[in-house]
């Protein structure tokens, strides 16, 4: 008798054991559950994150590249206009030669030499 109760006092404390233990790896279990929680609401949370920013860039590079066109063809306009006041300097100064050979071949048909004046 004396040794079914010693038995017993062995199986009632191994049983405390394993119900501590239990308890234990209950809690440890709840705590690791709410953490994947917390990490599975932050990774999609970040996901969204991501996502925004990723929109954002394509938002920006689309901004650029039509930024980028706008200056081509600024550029382009630019150098056109260039060539064409180059077509008007060269333009204008050929008016004014031309206007100096009229000037001087004026003066050529009212110069009389002085012979000729004095022979007539």
């Amino acid at each position: 008798l004396e040794g079914f109760r010693k038995e017993i006092r062995t199986l009632n404390q191994q049983s405390t054991n394993l119900d501590i233990r239990l308890n234990r790896s209950l809690e440890s279990n709840e705590k690791l559950r709410n953490a994947l929680k917390c990490s599975q609401i932050e990774e999609k949370e970040l996901r969204n994150q991501i996502r925004k920013l990723q929109e954002d860039k394509k938002l920006a590079i689309k901004n650029l590249e039509k930024q980028r066109s706008e200056l081509v063809q600024a550029f382009k306009k630019q150098t056109l206009l260039v060539d064409n006041l180059k077509k008007q300097n060269i333009h204008l100064m050929a008016n004014g030669q031309i206007s100096l050979t009229k000037e001087d071949f004026a003066k050529l048909l009212e110069w009389k030499p002085q012979n000729v004046s004095d022979v007539s």
